[in-house]
């Protein structure tokens, strides 16, 4: 339920989400800063030219050389997403000779891969979008409930259940730049389409 800070000798921080886990060596070598990523987090890296900064992450690895950004990798689904706030990225994907360029991104430009069925695509963020990514708020785009609840018990140490099955694919779209659980599920109530009920005040 809590997000980590990691700070580097270069001047990166990196702030990693609930139940998400960061490999990362004792020290950078003089040609690379390398890290491997599973789950979400969100990084403002030092830029140095000399040597790029690989975030490794399932099949998808992200190069920069000084950026802030957010990657969430969710093995459990097989989707990716890279969501740029400022600088540039290069997209690689993994393959069996080495890594194939997939793409770069822009700022305010977010990237989604589903490993399942090879498909990528780059979309634009709004401005609101990518200062809620930098504030470390949350950005649901027609997610179903299920994803979101899954969210909520990470970041706020929570049980969520759901009285009918049906209701977890109900998708909602909302943007939250610094976010308290009360709000969420107050704007997901008054949506319409459910009832929340909660069994101490939250």
């Amino acid at each position: 339920g809590k997000v980590t800070l990691l700070h580097f000798p270069d001047g990166s921080v990196i702030s990693l989400a609930p139940a998400s886990l960061l490999k990362y060596p004792g020290n950078f070598d003089n040609r690379k800063r390398e890290v491997y990523l599973s789950g979400e987090a969100y990084f403002s890296i030092a830029k140095d030219s000399a040597r790029p900064f690989l975030v490794h992450s399932g099949p998808v690895t992200t190069r920069v050389t000084g950026t802030s950004f957010s990657v969430k990798s969710d093995t459990s689904n097989g989707k990716y997403e890279i969501k740029l706030v400022e600088g540039s990225v290069s997209l690689l994907e993994k393959k069996e000779a080495g890594e194939q360029l997939l793409g770069h991104l822009l700022p305010h430009q977010a990237f989604y891969y589903n490993k399942a069925d090879h498909n990528w695509h780059i979309e634009p963020m709004a401005d609101r979008e990518a200062a809620a990514i930098a504030a470390g708020g949350f950005v649901f785009r027609n997610k179903p409930l299920r994803e979101i609840a899954r969210q909520l018990e990470l970041y706020y140490a929570v049980t969520v259940s759901f009285t009918d099955k049906r209701i977890r694919y109900l998708e909602f779209s909302g943007i939250f730049e610094k976010p308290t659980l009360s709000k969420i599920l107050h704007v997901i109530e008054a949506s319409g389409k459910v009832t929340i009920s909660r069994k101490q005040d939250l």
